[in-house]
């Protein structure tokens, strides 16, 4: 005496040997397309739930590409500029901070407690 569903299991595990085997061919692409479909499911369930991640405003659905038709040079640019990471921005976070190091050198001097 055993769980029913395990029972039904086991029944149909077991009509499943009296099928004789066939030799039936397949193309490989027909299977690597459902795991490819599979896999950009999985990805993009992952990815919807990092929703407050700043990359997720530019590209909320994962495995499509604007620039696929380009070269990688001019993807990788299109999509640093998408993204605002570029050498100008790195440059200007670089001014502000040593623009504090500046402030905060002045301060320190004009003070008469030092660190």
């Amino acid at each position: 005496m055993g769980i029913r569903e395990n029972e039904d299991a086991d029944i149909a595990a077991k009509t499943g040997l009296d099928v004789a085997i066939t030799n039936m061919r397949f193309p490989v692409g027909d299977l690597s397309a459902c795991v490819n479909q599979l896999c950009v499911k999985e990805w993009q369930q992952l990815w919807n739930q990092c929703t407050s991640n700043k990359l997720y405003s530019v590209q909320p659905v994962v495995g499509c590409s604007v620039s696929s038709s380009l070269g990688r040079y001019d993807s990788v640019l299109i999509n640093r500029l998408r993204i605002g990471h570029t050498r100008l921005t790195n440059l200007i976070s670089y001014w502000e901070r040593v623009n504090l190091y500046v402030k905060l050198a002045i301060l320190c001097s004009q003070s008469s407690t030092f660190w």
